[in-house]
């Protein structure tokens, strides 16, 4: 909550930054905080992307384009 979550990852990508990179910089900010979560962003047009900073977590994804991705660890 204090990092901002998905605003804070909205408003980078909004101003030019890659999705993948906006969850990258939450992710150290919540990090520097002395916490770790994790995140699904999924913009508009599909790009997904599925980070954490913890030890694991639960995910799933799947399109038309894509096939089924689903993942604890790693």
């Amino acid at each position: 909550i204090r990092a901002g979550g998905a605003v804070s990852i909205a408003m980078r990508h909004r101003a030019g930054m890659s999705l993948e990179a906006a969850v990258g910089e939450l992710l150290d900010e919540i990090a520097r905080l002395g916490g770790d979560a994790g995140v699904i962003a999924i913009t508009r047009n599909g790009e997904t992307v599925m980070r954490y900073n913890s030890d694991g977590m639960k995910r799933a994804a799947v399109s038309a384009e894509t096939d089924v991705e689903v993942a604890t660890f790693a």
